[in-house]
């Protein structure tokens, strides 16, 4: 049942029915980010998620991917591309064909006919993405994206919706722990060694770079870099002589676009780039999710950039904090040819500040 609520801080609540079964009256009230209230009859046990991070998240969250029904195509190139396909191979087998006339539009048929306990959708992209599966009875939940509230946010929603609010504390826990120590040594790095970082949303076809007021500058900022697309905005698209003028120490390739750093030191248009001459373009890792947006493994991309910026002087030996994240986070025992992997050391390896991230074992 959906029914309004008065709009609170988009955070999910769980209640419980009074009774001598309470494991069989258990009522969740899930308040999602519109202010929107649906009651789920006990722990979701089929769910269909539409956001692309909400499928990997939700199997971070839950421990499993088994009760994911559906999820959107692009979820689940991820999680093939990832790790998360080895971690829960039970992933790759979900249902991906729940879209219709557009990106994230719903196909109300198809959604139906996998009869789910929660679909999980997109909020603030316009009502033509949740009217349709809401007039026909299916139980919704709308999720906005982009900073770290709406993260910790999505966590604490779909934790409820399976009653597990533990998992919720374990993984906003790492989440907030991780922003206490970097920004505590951030703060300590004299301001004339801040490196410039330019991150890249696209740079195969057009460069088009982050500014504030997203995601990624977020975490520049907090780990001490200084980002030059600042003030042009939270998404915008330069020309090469803008990159020159500019001319980052660090430039940062994201996960939804192909270019890779030998695009970069192959093309004598950027070769008077300083981050060019001193081989200092990276590809951002890919885990369980993407590390360039939000998700459940963003501590683990901030200590990653840090390093990467600082150095000795942002220690946080990553290769450990990997698996013990992956062990608390997954139950999953990650190999040092795995984490490799996900730090791309085969186009980041000859990058000098990656030699602190190779393998012990050669």
């Amino acid at each position: 049942m959906v029914r309004p609520n008065t709009p609170v801080a988009a955070i999910a609540v769980l209640t419980l029915a009074v009774g001598s079964n309470a494991l069989a009256d258990e009522t969740i009230t899930l308040t999602d980010q519109r202010g929107i209230s649906v009651d789920l009859d006990g722990p979701a046990e089929r769910l269909v998620t539409f956001p692309m991070p909400a499928a990997a998240l939700f199997a971070s969250v839950a421990g499993t991917a088994e009760p994911l029904v559906a999820m959107h195509p692009a979820s689940q190139a991820a999680i093939k591309e990832g790790i998360l396909g080895t971690i829960f191979p039970e992933a790759l087998e979900v249902e991906t064909g729940i879209t219709s006339g557009g990106v994230f539009a719903p196909n109300v048929e198809a959604v139906l006919n996998l009869n789910p306990d929660l679909v999980v959708q997109w909020a603030g992209r316009g009502d033509e993405l949740l009217e349709p599966m809401e007039a026909v009875g299916l139980p919704v939940i709308g999720l906005n994206y982009g900073t770290q509230e709406h993260t910790e946010t999505w966590v604490r929603t779909l934790a409820a919706a399976i009653n597990e609010p533990a998992r919720a504390d374990l993984i906003n826990g790492r989440h907030r722990a991780a922003i206490e120590d970097i920004t505590t040594r951030a703060a300590a790095l004299p301001e004339d060694s801040r490196v410039s970082v330019l991150y890249f949303l696209r740079a195969a076809n057009s460069l088009e770079v982050r500014g504030e007021g997203s995601y990624n500058h977020f975490y520049m900022d907090m780990v001490g870099g200084v980002n030059p697309a600042g003030p042009s905005g939270s998404r915008t698209e330069i020309n090469a002589e803008q990159l020159l003028a500019w001319n980052p120490d660090v430039i940062l390739l994201g996960n939804f676009d192909p270019a890779m750093p030998e695009d970069f030191y192959n093309d004598p248009l950027f070769s008077a780039l300083n981050a060019v001459q001193n081989r200092q373009v990276y590809k951002m890792p890919l885990g369980g999710y993407r590390w360039d947006p939000p998700s459940q493994e963003s501590p683990l991309a901030w200590m990653w950039l840090a390093e990467v910026l600082y150095g000795d002087k942002m220690d946080f030996d990553l290769r450990s904090e990997m698996q013990s994240f992956y062990a608390d986070v997954y139950g999953y025992d990650l190999s040092e040819a795995e984490i490799d992997s996900i730090l791309r050391v085969e186009v980041n390896g000859d990058n000098p500040s990656y030699d602190r991230f190779l393998s012990p074992q050669g």
